[in-house]
């Protein structure tokens, strides 16, 4: 990151700070990563404060920190009432410096991928700063923003909310151009009560969008039209399969492990072969083609993107298993609409399909439904086995019946699933982060 000073980050809080007014060229959370020269934000967490660990950074060769409780050494010292506050707005301020065109994308189901998918789009045409993994919360964006340099033309940046005003804290920082909503979800609706809830909080992207900034809306969500109502002057593009829109297809075919789509936009049309399994992923496309529209980018280059664009780590990565079985690895995060689209991306494989599940987490009251919902939508897809561990994905177990396993241990499951592997057999895997479904995935990789 180019360097910042005590000073500047002083007077942008309306703080003081006491010692020198040191120049940083960076600003860490973690004293395992500091590098020297940094500013060390001691960030208090629900398992750890960052204010037992000051001494550390120091002598790790931090030359000043941001606290909010008093604190004496041989460093500069910024003090704030909430050093998590502090740190989004030393990111918010560090990313003023830099004028260049952003983007801000949300959604319950396929930010990460439409980031991935624009940040390849982009990258055909300049140098794009975007997060690692999904950094989108109110630790994980501020430590993106600070990556940002004079090299960058693009910044690309995802936005997640577990509670109403999380999007809006996030807009504050980045600033975006040019915004998106995927789609809405009931995803975590134990916070938001309902998939009502869940729009709202996910609207607030629209609603603090800058006067002269781009709305992207995806027209085949049935938010559209209360989300068209947060907007007033702000430029709008719309896409959507089932619904007129500025982007959208022509036609689309699945093929062996991948899409071929004719990508419909206000320039012209072009085929487009998407290295991806799910349907669900040409709506993701067009999303991230009207984002690149809005910011002048060719077809070619658009197509050019989205072609050598990869696929996101655990969410549907074809994987070789044991004994010659294929795995379908979507094991990084679930909810009850992304389940439904595992299950029919899993349904139209060949082979006896195996539906491995565990818990969709932060569903609230909604939990039980929703784990029925799946045991049903797996045996209407004619799924031939499920097998799954959760205190929730019983119920599933339940609904589909014959050919449905419930484990209390996930290494009985393991050891089952392994028995079962051959060369005719796919396995698709899914569940919350939380239930580590990935622990799953990784012993039945072939060796």
């Amino acid at each position: 990151m180019d360097t910042i000073t005590c000073a500047q980050i002083a007077n942008y809080l309306d703080v003081d700070f006491n010692g020198p007014d040191i120049m940083f060229n960076s600003v860490s959370i973690d004293t395992r990563t500091l590098q020297p020269g940094a500013l060390f934000v001691a960030i208090k967490g629900k398992n750890f404060d960052g204010h037992d660990y000051l001494d550390e950074a120091i002598k790790r060769g931090a030359t000043g920190v941001m606290v909010s409780k008093p604190y004496s050494g041989n460093v500069s010292v910024i003090q704030v009432p909430d050093t998590l506050w502090g740190y989004g707005q030393v990111a918010a301020m560090y990313r003023s410096k830099f004028k260049i065109p952003t983007v801000g994308i949300t959604g319950s189901c396929g930010k990460t991928t439409v980031t991935g998918m624009v940040t390849s789009i982009l990258r055909q045409v300049g140098n794009v700063l975007a997060p690692a993994g999904s950094f989108n919360n109110e630790i994980g964006l501020p430590q993106t923003l600070l990556q940002l340099s004079p090299q960058h033309e693009f910044g690309v940046f995802e936005m997640g909310a577990r509670k109403s005003g999380d999007i809006k804290y996030l807009m504050e920082l980045v600033n975006p151009s040019v915004v998106l909503i995927n789609n809405v979800a009931p995803v975590h609706t134990e916070t938001f009560g309902d998939v009502d809830g869940v729009a709202a909080a996910k609207g607030e992207i629209y609603e603090y969008l800058q006067p002269h900034g781009t709305a992207i809306i995806n027209v085949d969500d049935v938010y559209a039209p209360f989300w068209l109502t947060k907007l007033k002057a702000q430029n709008i593009i719309t896409f959507g399969l089932e619904h007129a829109a500025d982007i959208t297809c022509a036609y689309i075919v699945e093929e062996h492990h991948r899409i071929k789509m004719e990508l419909v936009t206000d320039i012209g049309t072009i085929q487009v072969l998407l290295p991806l399994l799910g349907l669900q992923n040409v709506s993701n496309a067009l999303a991230a083609a009207a984002i690149a529209r809005s910011l002048d980018v060719s077809l070619e280059d658009i197509k050019a993107g989205l072609e050598s664009f990869k696929t996101v780590t655990r969410r549907l990565e074809i994987k070789a298993g044991k004994n010659g079985a294929k795995l379908i690895d979507d094991s990084y995060n679930a909810n009850p609409v992304a389940m439904q689209r595992a299950i029919d991306v899993l349904a139209k494989q060949s082979g006896r399909k195996i539906l491995v599940i565990a818990d969709m987490v932060e569903l609230g009251p909604q939990s039980t439904t929703r784990h029925k919902a799946v045991g049903q939508q797996a045996k209407s897809a004619g799924i031939d086995v499920l097998l799954a561990y959760g205190d929730f994905a019983r119920l599933a177990v339940e609904e589909f019946g014959d050919n449905a396993k419930f484990y209390a241990d996930k290494n009985e499951l393991i050891a089952d699933l392994t028995a079962m592997l051959d060369s005719n057999t796919v396995v698709l895997l899914k569940g919350s982060n939380a239930m580590r479904v990935n622990d799953v995935v990784n012993t039945i990789l072939q060796d």
